[in-house]
């Protein structure tokens, strides 16, 4: 899989050929009642412009639902929009879930905002057979790559965080990559690691019948 990263961009129609475009300017505040009603279309016309490229497309924003604000990454691919992920860290968030799109170049998981910084956010994208887990935010701090490249080598799969016009992409191995510099193309090697475990249960031991 390959991942063009646009850093300093909002979404447009990108010429890099991958399978994946990030971008790392926000599309803006987006009311689901104004797009419902069809006062506004940022939404649809972020999906028409995943028509126009053979990747999946990739963008913070952030979302009015009803007066509640959340901070939330949309993702779109092949003129559809495949969806939106809001941050779980939110202090008005009250569902507990994570998402991983199935996109043509493989299995992106997404988290936004302080997500990055919950491991057990991470390994259960991890978990859900996620080819790359995706972080998307408007600041980072001095953390962000340390964090990055620690959870991608603890949890076994390559995470790119792009946050603050600056790209940090971590491998399975915790090897660190960063630049700021749209049109940037990260690859993954397609392997996959994993290792064995052993579980103990605590408790009395029951045989079912």
């Amino acid at each position: 899989m390959e991942i063009a990263v646009y850093p300093e961009s909002a979404p447009h129609a990108v010429q890099t050929e991958a399978a994946l475009s990030v971008f790392g300017k926000s599309l803006g505040r987006v009311s689901y009642r104004a797009e419902l009603s069809g006062e506004t279309a940022t939404l649809s016309t972020f999906a028409a412009l995943s028509a126009r490229t053979s990747s999946a497309l990739f963008c913070y924003l952030e979302t009015d639902n009803c007066g509640t604000i959340y901070r939330s990454l949309a993702a779109a691919e092949q003129g559809t929009l495949l969806g939106v992920t809001d941050e779980l860290s939110s202090p008005n968030f009250r569902r507990s879930a994570v998402r991983v799109y199935h996109t043509a170049g493989g299995n992106v998981g997404a988290i936004v905002g302080q997500d990055l910084f919950r491991y057990e956010v991470v390994h259960a994208l991890s978990v859900c057979d996620s080819d790359l887990i995706l972080h998307l935010s408007q600041t980072q701090t001095a953390q962000t790559p340390l964090i990055t490249a620690a959870l991608a080598h603890l949890c076994g799969v390559p995470i790119l965080s792009l946050s603050g016009e600056i790209a940090h992409f971590a491998t399975e191995q915790g090897t660190l990559s960063t630049t700021c510099k749209n049109g940037t193309v990260f690859r993954l090697t397609g392997e996959r690691f994993s290792y064995p475990s052993t579980h103990s249960t605590r408790g009395i031991a029951r045989t079912e019948r």
